[in-house]
């Protein structure tokens, strides 16, 4: 194993660990490379070619002598950009990264083709409706460090663009718009401009530090719409140039032009309390601290840098990661980061961080924000995670409930386990004030006595635009999204198995609240009051449906098992055969043809996609006569 150092030009040095560019999916095998011959190939093209979508192309340090072509679904990650090199020997693009659903990280991309052509010779290129993640690189010594063209749209972060005739350039049409995300780079001491923009662009600059150029961000004739923010742009000759004439203007909120001071040899920022020495693999102290530490958009995330991070992101390549200089501020961030209020919530990013939520009942009235998917498998708990029952000798659940927002973001908690005893699911307990939104919680596994939910076990508050799969067990009171709804359930669908003894329903065990334009397809299985929305309702169930198959004894329907005199079932169908129920306490039964047939549910007012007789909500849409209606967030693209 031949291992590579470089000196960079401006000495910048860039070292990443590779799981904080890249964390492995849970699909997928590794290929390694190595250019000693002890891995599955030499080359890192041939380690390309030979990856299927969702694979990790792993290469070892070395400096390897090659034109790269990225594929689609494909992840190229590095062992560090200071020892895993790519040298494009002069000739042409270092990588060609025309891909989707693809990462190129952890490496030195360098000496691309010289000459003036357009559309070649960069240390990155993409032309096109692309869109890969570039993040963690050292690119130099380039005709153009990284060039865009016509409707790319990578994500660009954490880079090193040094010593490059030009760091950035941008190039769009009015059919074809070029607009990518390039957010904490370190963008110093290129030939000619940091980033150049051209025609029609709208890329989102933020958090960079753009330091030594001609022109820090050369505006030349864009007819797109840079959203710019949060830079700090320093040394240049000029700092932004908008067709022709120096333009501060186009600064942005939050911008800076101060000396970010760097640490001697590198890029790191200067820190009186900390900053990381990559020489030493330590961390040391300076005399004086960056301006550009805590200075990033604060909505960034904030996640990984160490304690104390102040609660900001820096600027720059190292900000939002594991080697960013600390705060002099002592601070520390709740969390992934965020303040708990409305348009600045607490981020949650890893499993971690939602335990600890579970931790500080003082922030259950607070706002936070899933960040990313969180895999709870190997974790096994017997209550709940949020706002559980503190008392399990007191009939009712005791203790404080969440009365804050739980906005999940569209993304997923999955293997949620809990085996316990009442008053189970990712809450416990949800007060009146209480919302959790836009979560998908897949795979739970929670067993317990009574009072069960995947969402919660007891709820007053808002259950929205949330889905459930896996298995949930119980005696009574068990439902696929709540075990007792007091509040509302909307725009949900339940895909669990429920099992019970009674009060058993797919979506709510009892339902005294609203529960609307919401679904189930899970099997329920329960011995009395069993339901394929709710096993009782002494509530208000409105424009819903099941279809999965529902087992009992005594009073089971398609929607509710039990439906109080003077509790309301509207517009609300289940499917006969799916179910294997020609009988409901109320709503109304349909054939899989019919339950598959928008027709059923215009008739009785419900709101589809692309109709407006019955709103403009667009609540539902359906693939006629395939399947079943789904709701607006579920449809393609969403």
């Amino acid at each position: 194993m031949r291992a590579a150092r470089t000196s960079h030009g401006l000495s910048g040095v860039l070292l990443v660990v590779i799981t904080a560019v890249w964390c492995s999916p849970a699909e997928g095998k590794v290929i390694r490379v190595d250019d000693d011959g002890q891995a599955d190939f030499q080359s890192i093209q041939a380690g390309i070619e030979a990856a299927g979508h969702g694979d990790i192309v792993l290469v070892a340090p070395g400096t390897y002598f090659e034109n790269i072509t990225l594929r689609d679904g494909v992840n190229l990650i590095g062992s560090g950009p200071e020892v895993t090199i790519i040298d494009a020997k002069g000739s042409g693009d270092v990588v060609d990264a025309r891909a989707n659903e693809a990462t190129i990280a952890g490496f030195t991309l360098r000496n691309s083709g010289q000459s003036a052509s357009a559309h070649m010779n960069c240390g990155v290129y993409v032309e096109g409706n692309y869109g890969p993640v570039v993040k963690g690189n050292v690119i130099l010594g380039n005709k153009i460090g990284i060039g865009l063209w016509y409707g790319a749209h990578p994500d660009i972060r954490n880079n090193v663009v040094e010593n490059n005739s030009d760091g950035l350039y941008l190039f769009g049409a009015e059919d074809k718009p070029t607009d990518p995300n390039i957010i904490n780079n370190t963008i110093v001491g290129n030939q000619g401009d940091g980033i150049v923009l051209r025609e029609r662009v709208s890329p989102a600059i933020t958090n960079n530090i753009i330091v030594g150029h001609a022109v820090g961000i050369n505006r030349n004739y864009v007819s797109g719409t840079p959203g710019l923010s949060y830079n700090d742009l320093w040394g240049n000759e000029v700092n932004y140039l908008h067709d022709g004439y120096a333009d501060d203007a186009m600064a942005g909120p939050g911008s800076l032009s101060v000396s970010p001071r760097f640490a001697k040899g590198g890029y790191h920022l200067q820190s009186q309390v900390g900053r990381y020495d990559p020489n030493r693999h330590t961390w040391v102290l300076d005399a004086i601290s960056s301006p550009c530490i805590d200075a990033g958009d604060p909505n960034s995330p904030v996640a990984f840098e160490p304690a104390p991070n102040g609660g900001v992101i820096n600027l720059g390549a190292y900000g939002g990661t594991a080697k960013a200089s600390k705060s002099p501020s002592r601070r520390h961030a709740r969390y992934g980061g965020g303040a708990g209020e409305p348009n600045h919530p607490y981020l949650i990013y890893t499993a971690e961080h939602l335990n600890a939520i579970g931790t500080e009942p003082n922030d259950w009235s607070k706002h936070f924000r899933l960040m990313a998917s969180i895999d709870l498998s190997g974790s096994s708990y017997d209550t709940a995670l949020i706002a559980p029952d503190v008392d399990p000798c007191d009939a009712a659940c005791t203790g404080t409930p969440f009365a804050g927002v739980f906005d999940g973001n569209g993304h997923a908690i999955s293997c949620l386990t809990i085996n316990g005893g009442d008053y189970l699911g990712l809450f416990g307990q949800i007060e009146a004030a209480g919302v959790v939104e836009n979560l998908r919680l897949e795979d739970v596994n929670i067993v317990g006595t009574d009072y069960v939910g995947a969402v919660a076990g007891f709820s007053r508050g808002q259950i929205a635009t949330s889905r459930v799969t896996g298995t949930l067990t119980a005696n009574k009171r068990v439902g696929g999204l709540a075990g007792r709804n007091w509040g509302s359930i909307t725009a949900a669908c339940n895909a669990a198995m429920i099992v019970g003894s009674e009060d058993v329903g797919g979506l709510a065990g009892g339902n005294y609240g609203r529960i609307a334009d919401s679904y189930c397809t899970g099997t329920v299985a329960a011995t009395r009051d069993v339901g394929g929305v709710a096993g009782e309702n002494y509530g208000v169930i409105a424009t819903s449906y099941s279809a999965g198959p529902l087992t009992g004894t005594t009073r089971v329907g398609g929607i509710a098992g039990y439906n109080s005199p003077e509790a309301s079932i509207t517009a609300s169908f289940w499917d006969t055969q799916a179910t294997g129920l020609t009988t409901s306490a109320s709503g109304t039964g349909k054939t899989a043809a019919e339950m598959q047939a928008a027709k059923t549910f215009l008739e009785v007012g419900w709101d589809f996609v692309g109709e407006t007789a019955n709103g403009t909500e667009e609540i539902w849409w359906i693939l006629e006569g395939k399947d079943y209606p789904r709701l607006w967030w579920e449809a393609p693209g969403k």
